[in-house]
């Protein structure tokens, strides 16, 4: 188990305010807040792990090795978006049911597949699925998940069970506490502050065992969800949309942005590496 040690400096960023336009109600899903720290950007978890930045406690260095080697941040990582409402109202009119953005002759523009996820962010073979059966698989070996909570609480003493199942954040050790806040993300949770009771398993495996899970396809179902939802909303009362960033990663990947020097190709860097 990490053990808690000195705090790392981060590069705080301004709040970030809503962007709405043409009636898209966008969250800027790039950056996250804990408690009282202000907005800090979710690349910097990523730059940290490329750069070796990670804390002088071996142990501690052990546990940010093996959540580097689960492939996490390399899904979550992305740096600031430019506002283009437009760009992400176009997919959320035309995406069907199974992700596809087709125009008029029928043909596919844009596929918001696991797969295309899964190469634009080149992520490595997942090793598990999380799926119902991984779930019931860890519950039948651990009877009480609130075991593995309580030792991943930074005090002990203080940890209590939640009839609610949702934990504050930032009472985890610093490794345990950022992959909380990036497995927010890619469950599409806009509030990175409360951890889910039932995606302790997720966490167990990335940061006890550097696993590397089926990223893709949790965040392509999640992201197809959260289009639901939206879609499914009365018109002229559309909810903010979050992880509008991923619509705009895949929108990159797929049509070419002179303008703005995009020309991405799979043999080449991860797409949020381009920014």
């Amino acid at each position: 188990m990490a053990k808690k040690g000195s705090k790392r400096k981060r590069d705080s960023v301004e709040t970030p305010s809503p962007i709405t336009e043409k009636n898209l109600h966008l969250i800027i899903d790039t950056d996250y807040h804990i408690g009282n720290q202000g907005s800090m950007p979710f690349h910097q978890i990523y730059n940290e792990l490329r750069d070796g930045q990670v804390p002088i406690d071996k142990k501690e260095r052990e546990v940010w090795d093996r959540v580097k080697r689960s492939g996490l941040p390399q899904i979550v990582a992305r740096p600031a978006i430019l506002p283009y409402t437009d760009m992400v109202s176009f997919v959320l009119d035309r995406i069907g049911s199974d992700g596809c953005v087709l125009m008029k002759d029928k043909f596919v523009l844009i596929s918001y597949s696991a797969s295309n996820f899964q190469k634009m962010y080149r992520l490595p073979v997942p090793e598990a699925n999380a799926d119902e059966k991984f779930m019931d698989a860890f519950m039948t070996e651990h009877e009480s998940l609130e075991e593995w909570l309580k030792e991943w609480w930074a005090d002990e003493d203080r940890f209590k069970v939640k009839a609610i199942r949702l934990y504050l954040v930032q009472h985890f050790h610093s490794a345990y506490r950022d992959t909380a806040v990036m497995l927010c993300r890619l469950f599409g949770e806009k509030n990175c502050n409360l951890f889910k009771r039932e995606w302790t398993p997720i966490m167990h495996v990335v940061v006890e065992e550097g696993k590397v899970m089926n990223w893709a396809n949790i965040l392509a179902a999640n992201l197809l969800s959260a289009i639901r939802k939206y879609k499914d909303s009365v018109k002229g009362h559309e909810p903010p949309f979050f992880m509008a960033a991923y619509v705009l990663d895949l929108i990159c990947t797929t049509v070419p942005f002179p303008e703005l020097n995009l020309f991405w190709k799979p043999d080449t860097l991860a797409v949020h590496e381009m920014f």
